[in-house]
């Protein structure tokens, strides 16, 4: 088993001795423009680095995105995570030092804990430090931790409103508004997290090795408290900032998941897609669209071909192919309606990762109406297609698909794709004069049982009001 490690970061010598230890070979790539493609799946990629060919089981990648910080009133802010604290100590004192998230962009969790160990270590020095920040987030046990420490050692906290900077002959002047009061600080070293601005190398890896990222050009810095490592592809995984403080433990999970997919433990016994020859003109919308790249042009058969052990099973590649090539076999292909005239009933489409995990408190919290409601899981909500809901408006007096919210979709779009057609088929039917009530869709999560149940409970009375409706005009 080897590993390719890929990106400029001082941690790429402790990974190659981290991973050796554990019996896993590594090729060192530094620089990004060095790798030329990166194909295959998990136990059988094939990276191109210069004139050579390697087979690599699964990779690692250690760039991170630079994100410089942005001028505050001319004056240049350092980076987070471009000073050790001891450079940050060895800076005159003069001045206050200040602590500076949420001003080029809403900061991530981990940004925040970076601050808070270095406000902390300058705070125990005797000097003074201001801990600015725009949102207040929900901490875990370790941040608590430092916050209270921080605290206790004297760091000044303001969550301010608004910002006025200005330059004084050399040192920011800055004046944090919280709504109450005005805090007037003086700083030479101020710290933030950075703007949205991605590095070109940062998008050349992500583009090298297929993998979805979001608005910002970001991989899973913006979910990183649902995926650490993870990446869109399964076998290729992301040292991030915040992964890199525990570069061990993200290590010894990424090579015992790589190890998990390559032997195919906890996926399906057979391949959940199959591919009709005869219909795939290879168009290649499937490998444009799928999340996992798991799509990939087969040569030798001329057509499209399933990497079995980067597929998810989500069908999205199966709503969206224009020629209806793609099949997709599931367990959850779903139960039939009970003995009460199904179009009386509602359909409730329930993602597997989120929605499905809610619905049996769900169903308890609704009462009676639940006999009123079915509940089917899918792979992913972006996996329904149009002609699908059709179907099910047949045997259903409406449909609703429950997904994930915004940004939480494990598929990365999956959820705002299930959005998107279910307002398409909406529009449709109203155009044909039939109520758009009786399709809808709701953003849940796994742990939110209430929130799925009201959903469903106001669905239900809007598909049988749009219901009473139709009738009365028929």
């Amino acid at each position: 088993m080897n590993v390719l490690i890929a990106g400029n970061s001082e941690i790429n010598a402790l990974a190659r001795d981290f991973l050796a230890s554990r019996g896993v070979d590594a090729i060192v790539v530094p620089d990004i423009s060095e790798l030329k493609s990166f194909e295959g799946e998990c136990g059988k990629f094939t990276a191109s680095i210069g004139d050579g060919k390697f087979s690599v089981s699964f990779a690692v990648l250690t760039e991170n995105a630079d994100c410089p910080p942005g001028e505050l009133g001319g004056f240049h802010a350092d980076g987070l995570f471009d000073c050790s604290v001891d450079v940050m100590a060895s800076r005159s004192g003069r001045h206050a030092d200040l602590f500076l998230l949420d001003y080029f962009r809403e900061s991530p969790a981990y940004a925040a804990v970076r601050a808070l160990e270095s406000a902390r270590f300058l705070s125990a020095r005797k000097r003074a430090v201001y801990f600015l920040s725009r949102f207040v987030r929900t901490a875990d046990y370790e941040s608590e931790e430092l916050y209270a420490a921080a605290r206790n050692s004297g760091v000044i906290f303001v969550k301010y409103d608004a910002l006025e900077t200005g330059l004084s002959g050399g040192p920011l002047e800055i004046t944090a508004d919280d709504g109450v009061m005005k805090h007037r600080i003086i700083s030479e070293n101020v710290y933030s997290d950075g703007s949205r601005e991605v590095s070109g190398a940062f998008r050349r890896a992500a583009e090298v090795f297929r993998l979805r990222t979001d608005a910002g050009g970001y991989i899973n810095e913006d979910r990183h408290f649902l995926s650490p490592i993870h990446t869109s592809r399964r076998g290729v995984y992301h040292i991030g900032r915040a992964a890199a403080r525990e570069l061990e433990s993200a290590l010894l999970y990424a090579v015992r998941d790589a190890r998990f997919d390559i032997a195919g433990y906890g996926r399906a016994e057979t391949s959940r897609v199959t591919i009709d020859r005869n219909k795939c003109v290879l168009c290649r919308t499937c490998m444009r669209t799928c999340p996992h790249a798991a799509m990939f042009p087969d040569a030798d058969s001329r057509t499209m071909k399933n990497l079995v052990f980067a597929c998810e099973g989500c069908g999205i590649c199966v709503s969206l192919c224009p020629c209806n090539a793609i099949t997709l076999s599931s367990d959850n292909s779903s139960a039939a309606p009970n003995s009460r005239a199904a179009s009386e009933k509602i359909l409730m489409l329930c993602c597997e990762n989120s929605a499905y995990h809610a619905v049996k408190e769900a169903m308890i919290m609704l009462g009676k109406l639940a006999a009123n409601i079915d509940a089917r899981p899918i792979p992913c909500g972006g996996s329904v297609s149009f002609e699908e809901i059709g179907d099910m408006l047949d045997e259903y007096g409406g449909v609703m698909a429950a997904v994930c919210y915004e940004g939480a979709c494990r598929h990365f779009d999956g959820s705002g794709r299930a959005c998107l057609q279910v307002g398409r088929i909406a529009e449709m039917l109203r155009q044909a004069d039939i109520p758009g009530s009786i399709v809808g869709a709701a953003r849940v999560s796994h742990a939110a049982p209430k929130e799925l149940a009201d959903a469903a409970a106001d669905f239900w009375e809007c598909a049988v009001a749009a219901k009473s409706r139709a009738e009365q005009i028929l």
